[in-house]
């Protein structure tokens, strides 16, 4: 599932220029509407992607997922894909009270920046998020989709390299954890 509009919610600066005035109802709002949705799918794992939005490669909103965090221990989906790579996101430090339960998507590669990491460079951004979730509990993801159109522009060059550093960056991990 895609729930773009909770990780809006963390930049003081868009709920401002939303006119959102109750921001712990639209937390709950957003909780709810993805609980209705996954309602009698048990058996399904399900994943939820958060992400400040983006367009040509400029992100809609920037900050720490802190506001929104323990929310994420209320919805019923077994991981959550969060956009952390970039320094849009407001860091890991939000990843302390990360629930328990939950699997950690861990954005590991930054779509917007026209650098391709290395895998060393991802390999660092998890050593990162150990501090906060075990390493069973971490799978990694791009930050957000790669998108190439003529409204979103992305090098299908640049987004391959960026995929394999990071399943280079995986296997290297893996063969590490296991």
């Amino acid at each position: 599932l895609d729930d773009p509009w909770l990780a809006l919610l963390v930049d003081p600066s868009y709920r401002e220029r939303e006119g959102i005035k109750d921001v712990d109802h639209e937390i709950e709002m957003s909780v709810r509407s993805v609980n209705e949705v996954t309602e009698g799918l048990d058996d399904a794992f399900i994943s939820v992607h958060l992400c400040h939005a983006h367009f040509d490669r400029r992100h809609s909103t920037r900050g720490s997922y802190e506001l929104i965090i323990e929310a994420l221990g209320h919805m019923n989906v077994d991981r959550f894909a969060i956009e952390l790579a970039t320094p849009d996101s407001g860091g890991l430090d939000a990843l302390k009270n990360f629930p328990t339960d939950k699997i950690l998507g861990l954005g590991a590669i930054d779509h917007t920046d026209q650098n391709v990491e290395i895998p060393e460079i991802v390999i660092q951004r998890v050593e990162n998020a150990l501090q906060y979730v075990p390493a069973e509990r971490i799978t990694l993801n791009p930050d957000c989709g790669f998108a190439p159109s003529s409204a979103n522009p992305m090098d299908l060059d640049e987004s391959y390299l960026k995929l394999t550093a990071m399943c280079q960056a995986a296997q290297i991990l893996k063969d590490r954890f296991s």
